[in-house]
């Protein structure tokens, strides 16, 4: 499993420093069709700078609004997914699922693998190989390392058509989620 370093700065006696500089380990998710993550940091609530340094605890997937989280994850290909089938205990990978990443299991359509949709607006950066956003409507859009997104509360899922895992950043912003009234038709 990959470890990503996290180098976090902070306020001490007025001056800048390094306040913790510590690997961050990949979990790997059974039920989550081979998905890895490594949650890096986030809070329920805005921050406020300059701090100590000092990481909250993570909110759920979905942050409320003003929350955030910062998370690198990968997706395997769909050929590894189909190959390794589900988890032998399901129950168990449910509950290891949940306490890995909160909140995450709920947002899940249980009628389409990985559809989901957070009311949060993500930043996502494609780190390495390539990731097919597939939404709600059919639309799908392949993005390649370098692309980016801005990931706007819709309905989406992630697919791997490619040979390699595909690695992806995302800082997820909590927001309030629109009433049909405020959203533009066109």
């Amino acid at each position: 499993m990959k470890r990503i370093r996290r180098v976090v700065t902070g306020l001490l006696n007025g001056k800048a420093v390094v306040a913790s500089d510590v690997e961050v380990p990949e979990v790997s998710l059974a039920l989550a069709g081979g998905v890895t993550t490594v949650r890096l940091c986030g809070a329920a609530i805005p921050p406020a700078v300059p701090n100590a340094g000092d990481l909250t605890p993570l909110p759920k997937f979905s942050p409320p609004p003003g929350g955030y989280h910062f998370s690198i994850f990968s997706v395997p290909p769909l050929s590894e997914v189909v190959a390794a089938g589900p988890p032998a205990d399901i129950e168990k990978a449910r509950d290891a699922l949940e306490s890995e990443v909160p909140g995450l299991l709920e947002l899940m359509d249980p009628d389409v693998p990985g559809m989901h949709a957070t009311t949060s607006i993500d930043f996502v950066v494609v780190l390495s190989g390539a990731i097919t956003l597939e939404l709600d409507s059919g639309a799908a859009t392949v993005l390649h390392a370098g692309d980016t997104l801005v990931q706007n509360g819709v309905r989406h899922r992630w697919l791997n058509h490619g040979t390699e895992r595909a690695w992806i950043a995302a800082v997820v912003l909590g927001a309030e989620r629109a009433t049909q009234e405020h959203l533009r038709l066109e």
